[in-house]
């Protein structure tokens, strides 16, 4: 006789059940304590778990690992029936098998260690990000400073070194565009400096910047803190119109140009004026020697001279224009000397020898004004031609010519840091222009009367200019 088959009963299931049941609850806690265990080897928190629970390990492998440890029915997975399994009741599982159990604890812990570089890489990333983005907003903002402080070309110099993977990069370009405004003269804030009474054809910066001197058609000068704009001092001439005024290098005396043929020089600290000297005509223009030796004069006259300032003799007399000569300045080195005349030439005279080195002639009219850059290798003309003209002074020849103006262009002036040209015209304009490539920056507006002298202080961050209307502006950058 075939042996009986075996039958499970109710009671040997359910207690196959309790036993399992047991065993996984056992595990559950053991489980429990070796996860502990491995997060303090570790070092990460429950926080740092939840962390790489949520956003590193697949959320489908969690429901699979907290159904077996909860003990949760398993799917029944559908398969070909047969006789035997019809004959022989199907007893479902109430909890996993410790075996399963064991396996898929030993899965969990090897998940999470495998998903600790990971979250460790992912968090370096994430500080490393915050480090970078302090970091560019302190760049930011010490470039803003700059800014602030008006050193532009400090801000433009570093706004552009910033890359487009900065954090700040759009916020910055902001900031470089508004700094290279600031720096080519595009955004101005203009001050009206000084009303007077009458016309002010002559303005001067002292060496410092902290004084502005002004001719006026009244014959005054007078001296303003360029702080407060308050006068410090008044200095009369001989009643006469003031055509020219000019600081020595030193800014301790003050020489200007009379309409009545005379060179007055005051010695500022106690106001002393010095004995006149005189030409056989109006004074145009006078400058100081950089070694302040010597001091020389343009004049109707037709003549250029040279005096000696200690004892006032004269130590160069140039008769080489044939008009009324109308600007002079010494060459930053003091060894040349260039004049501009009505006759619509310029000359570039030797102090060694006393020779005209060249003969500049380009203007169809006469010339009105000149300035020489700090290096001493520019010479810029303007004229009644309405242009303005950049030279080599080395060697006499025409650079560029700048057009613009409406009218006669009757002063020019160069920034001390040898940047940017700046023209008034009676036109009632100023325009400021690049130097070296003739561009033209910025046209400013708001004199009503032809503007006479233009003039930048020694730090070339302010443009003051004058004229007809009787009004000092100031420009800043």
């Amino acid at each position: 006789m075939p042996p009986a088959a075996s039958t499970a009963t109710p009671g040997g299931s359910a207690q196959a059940g309790r036993a399992h049941g047991a065993d996984a609850k056992a595990f559950v806690t053991k489980a429990n304590e070796e996860l502990k265990r491995l997060q303090q080897i570790l070092g990460i928190s429950d926080e740092d778990v939840a962390i790489i629970e949520q956003n590193i390990l697949p959320k489908s492998f969690w429901d699979q690992v907290l159904e077996i440890l909860r003990g949760k029915p398993a799917a029944i997975v559908r398969s070909p029936v047969s006789r035997r399994s019809i004959a022989t009741p199907l007893v479902r599982r109430t909890s996993p098998s410790p075996w399963i159990l064991v396996g898929t604890g030993l899965a969990a812990l090897l998940a999470i260690g495998l998903a600790i570089p990971e979250y460790q890489r992912r968090q370096d990333l994430a500080v490393a990000r915050q480090q970078q983005q302090q970091l560019d907003q302190q760049q930011l903002e010490r470039v803003k400073l700059i800014a602030d402080r008006g050193n532009y070309e400090l801000c433009v110099g570093e706004a552009v070194k910033v890359p487009e993977a900065s954090t700040e990069f759009v916020a910055m370009q902001t900031l470089l565009q508004r700094c290279q405004d600031a720096l080519n003269w595009r955004i101005p804030q203009v001050q009206n400096f000084a009303q007077l009474p009458s016309p002010v054809n002559a303005i001067a910066f002292s060496p410092d910047g902290k004084n502005l001197a002004s001719g006026t058609q009244d014959g005054f000068v007078r001296i303003w803190d360029t702080g407060t704009g308050k006068v410090m001092a008044t200095l009369e001439g001989d009643a006469s119109p003031i055509w020219t005024v000019n600081y020595s290098p030193d800014g301790q005396e003050l020489a200007s140009g009379s309409d009545q043929w005379r060179i007055l020089e005051w010695n500022l600290v106690n106001q002393e004026l010095f004995i006149p000297l005189e030409h056989a005509g109006p004074i145009w223009a006078v400058d100081i020697s950089p070694n302040e030796q010597t001091i020389a004069s343009a004049s109707s006259d037709l003549t250029v001279r040279v005096w000696d300032r200690q004892s006032g003799l004269v130590l160069f007399n140039f008769p080489v224009h044939k008009d009324v000569v109308y600007a002079v300045a010494f060459s930053p080195d003091g060894t040349r000397i260039v004049s501009g005349s009505q006759d619509k030439t310029i000359k570039v005279m030797s102090l060694e020898t006393g020779e005209v080195l060249h003969s500049l002639e380009d203007h169809t009219e006469g010339v009105r004004a000149l300035a020489i850059s700090p290096n001493g290798q520019t010479i810029v003309s303007g004229s009644f031609d309405d242009t303005v003209k950049v030279w080599n002074l080395e060697t006499g020849k025409l650079i560029q010519t700048l057009a613009g103006h409406s009218g006669d262009v009757v002063s020019v002036a160069i920034s001390p840091d040898g940047r940017l040209i700046a023209s008034g015209s009676v036109d009632r304009t100023v325009k400021v222009w690049d130097l070296a490539t003739g561009e033209l920056l910025n046209t400013l507006t708001g004199h009503t009367n032809e503007v006479d002298t233009v003039v930048f202080s020694p730090d070339s961050r302010v443009l003051a200019s004058s004229g007809q209307d009787q009004e000092i502006k100031f420009w800043r950058q």
